[in-house]
């Protein structure tokens, strides 16, 4: 089965934001003819933007073997022998401290330190209507229709 991860207003927000900014910057130096400039704050942008595009979470996917999670660029496979619990989470925490990923430019993604979980790996477009999978590694995620994805992965893990 196929869960797509439905994208939140904050990640649109800070998205949005992340890119009209700098794109309002680049273009106000090139008007003011100090191209050079332009150029060398464009260029580390575009990498950056490139590279946190091609990490985020797009689908999850219930595959016979596992759950597979699907980013731009490459995926995430939790079998289902390693699965020992699944639960809802209502919201991420505010108190919720990045480690390493992206908290919220195209997705939350990376591993983070959750109050009451500990570290997690998240794999997420929005904060709200969370899948929490411990398994060999504590995993987030917010696919649609998180109840139904539940009750999907439990039948198949039989927990």
């Amino acid at each position: 089965m196929r869960y797509e991860l439905p994208v939140g207003r904050s990640v649109k927000v800070l998205t949005l934001f992340a890119v009209l900014v700098p794109i309002a910057v680049f273009c106000w130096l090139w008007i003011s003819g100090i191209e050079r400039i332009a150029v060398y704050i464009a260029l580390p942008l575009i990498m950056v933007f490139g590279i946190a595009y091609a990490f985020s979470p797009k689908e999850v996917l219930l595959e016979d073997g596992g759950v597979v999670i699907k980013k731009v660029v490459g995926r995430v496979f939790i079998p289902y022998s390693s699965i020992k619990d699944v639960s809802y989470v209502e919201e991420l925490s505010r108190r919720t401290i990045r480690l390493f990923g992206s908290g919220g430019l195209f997705g939350w993604y990376g591993i983070f330190r959750v109050p009451d979980i500990g570290v997690v790996r998240i794999y997420a477009r929005r904060t709200k209507g969370l899948v929490l999978i411990k398994a060999d590694r504590n995993y987030l995620i917010a696919p649609e229709d998180p109840q139904i994805f539940i009750e999907e992965l439990k039948s198949r893990i039989r927990v």
